[in-house]
């Protein structure tokens, strides 16, 4: 088989893979975490914020300038 051992405690192998899957999930759980809120923390600066309230500003006067360039049918 692909992930036990024939002929051997196939019960034992299959707890044991999921421990180890349990395991490597809640380390990866627990490192996203960080990551996350090390990303909120930067988003929240008040430089990032004046980027992103510029780059807003652009977009919205760019979809201006398409509505306002569109023609009448």
């Amino acid at each position: 088989m692909q992930f036990v051992k024939t002929g051997t405690d196939t019960a034992v192998q299959l707890v044991m893979m999921g421990a180890i899957y349990t395991a490597l999930s809640i380390i990866w759980f627990i490192v996203y975490v960080f990551f996350i809120n090390y990303l909120r923390v930067w988003l929240m600066s008040p430089k990032v914020q004046g980027m992103m309230d510029k780059a807003t500003g652009l977009v919205l006067i760019g979809f201006g300038l398409k509505l306002a360039m569109e023609k009448q049918s």
